[in-house]
């Protein structure tokens, strides 16, 4: 698995962690977080959101079959713009519920699946 070492801005404490690790928490209290991970402003997470809800209740709210899901989960663990709950590119959860990973209707947004 790839690492990547990181430095607490605050405390200095230097770890190497893995690539899809981030966020990572420091036991000083500080968030360190990817090099521009920085997610989409609160209101265009939630036109997004708001326009993947309505296409997954038109499409009569099918799930994504299990092995998709898998998949789609292995792709976006080792992608760069995963931040370790959600994409920075659409602002999306990765993971609980709701996440548009789970939506048959639904795509990555940089065409991973």
């Amino acid at each position: 698995m790839d690492k990547t070492i990181i430095t607490c801005d605050q405390c200095s404490l230097t770890v190497a962690i893995p690539t899809n690790g981030f966020p990572f928490y420091c036991n000083c209290g500080n968030v360190v977080r990817k090099d521009g991970a920085d997610k989409p402003a609160l209101s265009q997470r939630l036109k997004t959101f708001a326009k993947a809800t309505a296409k997954h209740a038109s499409s009569g709210f099918k799930r994504t079959a299990p092995e998709i899901l898998e998949t789609r989960k292995a792709e976006c663990a080792k992608c760069e713009h995963n931040n370790g709950r959600s994409c920075n590119k659409c602002g999306c959860q990765l993971v609980g519920w709701p996440n548009k990973l789970e939506w048959a209707s639904e795509s990555c947004p940089v065409g991973k699946w």
